[in-house]
């Protein structure tokens, strides 16, 4: 178990919004930093992304909107495996996290309530991001243990539907 003496986070965040007719835009920057105290060290926390940015904008004609966001941000603190140790926790990073999520309703008044058909698309370019890692010990047949990370991604390319009906 890790337990920090103590921990600490700061940060500042900006955001931009323009609204013209029926388009809305934003674009957000952050930049942050979180760590632990740990045996006198600083160690970054795992989710530690130090600079984030996000943009978006969400267009409206008649029953119709569309919408887009991209986001992207620093990748997590990661723990390098190297062969039968580990290396200083959380030193190395993980990949840029970068994701363009694109969205589409259709959305219709009704004698009673109206009724919205939606279809999303989430991690459009279907970029792997990296974001997690399980360590695995392997006997090597000398009764010698040593590690492997297998890393796993975030969400591939991931279409949904939807149906909603408002009364």
């Amino acid at each position: 178990m890790i337990a920090p003496a103590s921990a600490e986070m700061r940060g500042v965040e900006m955001s931009v919004t323009s609204e013209q007719d029926a388009a809305t835009r934003w674009v957000s920057v952050a930049w942050s930093d979180a760590v632990d105290h740990v045996s006198g060290q600083d160690v970054p926390r795992s989710w530690d992304q130090t600079w984030a940015i996000t943009a978006g904008i969400d267009w409206k004609r008649g029953d119709w909107r569309f919408g887009a966001i991209a986001n992207a941000h620093r990748g997590w603190p990661t723990t390098r495996v190297q062969g039968t140790a580990l290396g200083a926790r959380n030193r190395d990073r993980l990949p840029v996290y970068a994701t363009l999520d694109l969205r589409a309703e259709y959305r219709r008044p009704l004698a009673i309530g109206s009724l919205a058909l939606t279809f999303e698309l989430t991690n459009a370019l279907n970029r792997q991001n990296i974001c997690c890692s399980e360590l695995v010990a392997n006997d090597d047949g000398s009764g010698n243990a040593t590690f492997a990370a297998n890393r796993r991604d975030w969400l591939p390319l991931l279409p949904s539907i939807g149906v909603l009906w408002e009364f």
